[in-house]
């Protein structure tokens, strides 16, 4: 079971970090009509089946953070041949130190 949902900082982390869907109430409750409208015109969230999901992944690399497109699989934009790559494996870490 999913830990429960206290704040708008909870939202985005399971949005983005967790890449988990949220209720749209939850949603809106916590972030605002306005957040929300926002984030989804800029292509950041998108609403399906009454949740939110997010179209990115947002990670710590160092003491950085990145946003990527999802892993393949994980969305709509499989086909698409301008994929930002995640920065997670070892490779792509070495080559960004």
């Amino acid at each position: 079971m999913d830990a429960p949902v206290h704040d708008a900082l909870d939202v985005l982390l399971r949005l983005f970090v967790d890449t988990a869907p949220v209720d749209d109430a939850v949603v809106l409750a916590h972030l605002g009509d306005e957040p929300v409208r926002w984030l989804s015109q800029l292509g950041l969230l998108h609403l399906d089946d009454g949740a939110w999901h997010a179209t990115v992944l947002l990670y710590p690399n160092g003491e950085l953070w990145l946003v990527s497109d999802l892993p393949p699989g994980d969305n709509e934009t499989d086909a698409l041949t301008d994929v930002v790559y995640p920065a997670l494996t070892s490779s792509v870490r070495t080559f960004l130190s």
